[in-house]
C-alpha cells in the first residue's frame, strides 16, 4: 500500500500544517507558562512611591511637552512593561495564538482544501 502523501497530496499538506500549528502552540504556550511561573513579583520603589507618578511631575511634563508628551510617555511605559514578568508571559501567549492562527489560515486556504477558511473544496473544483 502506498503512503498517504503519494495518494493525496492535499491531505498530506493539510496534515503538515496541522502538525506545525500544534508544534507552535505547544512550544509557545509552554514557554508562556514557564515565564509566568518564573516571573517575580514587582519590586516596590525604594522611596515607597514612584516620584514619576506624582501630580507635580505630570504637571511639569504637560507644561514642557503638552498633553501629547504625557500620552506618549504613558504609551512608552506600557509597551516597556510588556517585556517583563507576568505581562511578558501574556504577550508570548497572545503572539503564539496569533502565529498559530496565521499558519492555520494560510495552510488551510490552499487549493482543494475543503472545510477550512479560504478553501473552495473539491466539489467547487469539479464544477469548473
Amino acid at each position: 500500500m502506498r503512503a498517504l502523501t503519494e495518494l493525496d497530496p492535499v491531505a498530506a499538506r493539510a496534515r503538515k500544517f496541522r502538525i506545525a500549528v500544534r508544534a507552535i502552540l505547544a512550544v509557545g504556550l509552554s514557554a508562556a507558562a514557564a515565564i509566568y511561573m518564573a516571573a517575580a513579583s514587582r519590586a516596590a520603589h525604594p522611596a515607597g512611591y514612584d516620584p514619576n507618578d506624582s501630580r507635580q511631575y505630570l504637571r511639569q511634563m504637560q507644561v514642557y511637552g503638552g498633553t501629547a508628551n504625557v500620552v506618549a510617555t504613558d504609551i512608552r511605559e506600557w509597551i516597556g512593561s510588556l517585556g517583563h514578568g507576568k505581562r511578558l508571559a501574556a504577550t508570548v501567549a497572545v503572539a503564539t495564538l496569533a502565529l498559530a492562527g496565521i499558519v492555520w489560515f494560510f495552510g488551510a486556504s490552499g487549493p482543494g482544501s475543503s472545510g477550512h477558511p479560504g478553501g473552495r473544496g473539491e466539489a467547487a473544483d469539479r464544477e469548473l
